[in-house]
């Protein structure tokens, strides 16, 4: 495996991670009254959240990939 692959592979690793938190603080904020929103509000904004968040991956990973590139061939 590349190292260009390794660490592709681990930065979306960190952003499935933020989608995975960001259900969580929604959730927990909302079972401590802290955002007055229900389940299936949660659920609607997690799907725009997460959604927006993939595609600003999908759109950066050029940018990812072009410095480790630029990296490798300067070791």
């Amino acid at each position: 495996m590349s190292k260009k692959t390794e660490v592709m592979g681990a930065v979306a690793n960190v952003i499935d991670f933020v989608k995975q938190q960001l259900k969580i603080n929604l959730s927990e904020a909302a079972n401590q009254g802290k955002i007055d929103v229900s389940s299936r509000q949660i659920e609607k904004i997690c799907h725009y959240a997460e959604s927006s968040i993939t595609t600003s991956f999908v759109k950066a990973a050029g940018q990812i990939e072009n410095a480790i590139e630029k990296w490798v061939k300067d070791i």
